[in-house]
């Protein structure tokens, strides 16, 4: 018995290991890519969407209640890596910070953050939202369907914006070598896993309203 508990023990720790060098490498892979960037005046929102969409990176943004597009960052960098690009980029916009989750850039508000998005983020979710084949509207749809989201919305009395709660054409598709199988993920995590795995690379939530109390999750 004592055996197979150890041998239990091993095996676990063998993954963990093994995924923390997979994360890792991802990682420095992510950062080592050398990028172009030349901006004048521009806001953070454009310069970071430019990196996103012109190199396609992996992104989530959870943006600030403060949220300022101040057209301040000037930027001149030409096949440099994108760790490089990302320290000058977020020195001079401080209200956001950045890391690297499991190779995707995760951006967070470094004041005036949401408390709910922080506890939105936070969940844990047991249901998967893409087969294969869907769009962002029935993504949506199925996030805020899942039991933990429905409960906290009502707790903090939240809703959602309905403004882009439309039906869409506009298609999730998931890679052909895409596995989201693990469960009990957070809702931060399975954003990751579906821009890391198919052909939308980024994803945004943010709250919204004349009092930020509504919503909205985008792709």
């Amino acid at each position: 018995m004592r055996h197979l508990a150890n041998s239990v023990i091993l095996a676990a720790i063998s993954v963990i290991f093994t995924s923390n060098i997979f994360c890792q490498e991802n990682t420095e892979s992510l950062l080592k890519q050398r990028v172009t960037l030349q901006v004048s005046q521009a806001t953070f929102l454009y310069a970071l969407g430019t990196l996103a969409q012109r190199y396609k990176l992996p992104l989530g943004l959870e943006k600030s209640s403060g949220h300022l597009d101040d057209p301040k960052i000037n930027i001149d960098i030409r096949e440099r890596p994108l760790i490089e690009a990302l320290n000058l980029l977020f020195e001079q916009e401080p209200a956001y910070k950045w890391e690297v989750n499991n190779g995707v850039l995760n951006v967070s508000p470094t004041r005036d953050r949401s408390e709910f998005l922080s506890l939105f983020l936070g969940l844990h979710i047991d249901r998967q939202c893409v087969i294969k084949e869907t769009n962002d509207y029935e993504f949506r749809k199925c996030i805020l369907s899942q039991p933990e989201v429905v409960l906290l919305m009502k707790s903090k009395k939240v809703e959602y914006a309905t403004f882009m709660n439309e039906p869409s054409s506009n298609s999730i598709l998931l890679n052909d070598n895409a596995d989201l199988s693990v469960s009990s993920l957070t809702l931060r995590d399975y954003l990751n896993s579906i821009v890391l795995n198919s052909n939308r690379n980024t994803w945004v939530v943010e709250m919204v309203g004349k009092h930020n109390d509504k919503l909205l999750l985008s792709f």
